[in-house]
């Protein structure tokens, strides 16, 4: 699940107890986004809010959704994988699309809105072969790299899972990801807004489970913390197996 929005700006301790009760009650791990300048120019990079939310929670999994990794160098994104793989070992989860909600956000990255999904192509497999912490050399057409190694390499590997409501992005998914994030999602196509009390989201996601989806991540649209934990919760118990 999501944290309540501007969580971590209420300082430490309401995101400290926030985890706790998250862990508590049986979540299987929390969320953050990404953006560098969206819309109006607002903005929380995901990497450094996962690094946060790690830091807050001794055991909680964190799980980036997803992170705008065409608008990175791949040798620095992996830089910061790796590093917070020291952090938090075995506890990130890498999400990551092109976004393009605000192809103005795409741009001022300096980034032509129009190759982001071969960038994104390119930054995967970068980032995938940094973190073997071998040497890599790699010649293509936004990066060129020769012997770039990112050391240590993660002592337990981070998956990688690519966001996308598109047929590439699925694609992209099953060449170069070890999972599929959507959003919005209909039990056909992953497509269709949730925004329902417990029964009737459990309702909603049961075909997926029955079609073999083992993850959700829901985004609780209750402004009272402890209702957004308990309504998740009700979900995850109400689609446990009999």
């Amino acid at each position: 699940m999501f944290p309540p929005p501007g969580l971590l700006e209420q300082g430490p301790e309401p995101a400290r107890a926030f985890l706790a009760q998250a862990a508590k009650d049986g979540i299987d791990h929390v969320c953050c986004g990404d953006h560098v300048s969206f819309l109006t120019g607002l903005g929380f990079d995901g990497l450094v809010q996962a690094t946060a939310l790690a830091m807050l929670h001794p055991a909680l999994p964190v799980y980036t959704g997803v992170y705008l990794l065409p608008l990175r160098h791949p040798v620095l994104v992996a830089r910061q994988l790796a590093d917070l793989a020291q952090l938090a070992p075995g506890r990130l989860i890498f999400g990551t699309g092109i976004g393009g909600e605000d192809r103005h956000e795409v741009a001022i990255c300096g980034v032509d809105p129009a190759t982001r999904g071969l960038r994104m192509d390119e930054c995967l497999a970068i980032v995938r072969q940094l973190l073997t912490g071998k040497p890599v050399t790699y010649h293509g057409t936004f990066f060129d790299l020769d012997d770039a190694v990112i050391a240590p390499a993660p002592a337990t590997a981070i998956p990688i899972i690519v966001g996308g409501r598109s047929d590439a992005a699925i694609r992209r998914a099953g060449r170069l990801g070890d999972g599929w994030l959507g959003v919005w999602n209909s039990p056909r196509r992953f497509a269709a807004a949730v925004q329902l009390a417990a029964e009737d989201v459990a309702e909603f996601l049961a075909p997926h489970v029955a079609a073999g989806c083992t993850e959700f991540n829901l985004i609780p649209q209750s402004p009272d913390p402890g209702q957004a934990i308990a309504g998740t919760a009700a979900v995850k118990r109400l689609l446990a197996p009999a």
